[in-house]
Formats: structure tokens, sequence, C-alpha cells
């Protein structure tokens, strides 16, 4: 199995356990967060076939007034913070 091929295994066994990592969406900027979540759902899309619908951003201290345009445009539907 390619080092590749051995991640992205690793990486769908977790996705199940329900795991997800707090993001700060008050320090980078819109373009940077716009860019990120765009990767994140190009990527998604292309290894495991489908693309998030729920942006899920709990506990963190605010967000951006930019952030749901943001989410919109890359994809996502719904927002649970």
């Amino acid at each position: 199995m390619t080092p590749k091929k051995r991640l992205l295994t690793a990486i769908a066994n977790k996705a199940p356990e329900g795991r997800w990592e707090e993001a700060d969406t008050n320090l980078p900027t819109e373009a940077s967060f716009h860019r990120h979540t765009e990767l994140s759902q190009t990527f998604t899309s292309m290894h495991f076939g489908t693309v998030s619908a729920v942006a899920y951003l709990p506990d963190t201290f605010g967000h951006p007034a930019t952030l749901p345009k943001i989410l919109a445009d890359t994809g996502f539907k719904y927002f649970i913070f």
C-alpha cells in the first residue's frame, strides 16, 4: 500500500469516530479562510467522492461577518456553531 493510500485509509477509519478540530475563524484573513475551505472541499471530493454540506465550528471565540458568504461560496449549505 502506498503512503498516500495508507493516509487516506487512516483518515477514513477515523472519520466515523466524530473527531474534529476547532478552527480560529477570527485571525485568518478572508482570502485565507476561503482558500482553506475551498481546498478542503476539493480534497474531500477527490478522495472520498463527496463534499461536506455542514460546517461545524463549535466553541470558537466568535465568527467574522464574512463567514456565511465564504461557506456558501465553497459549497456548504448549513452552519452549526
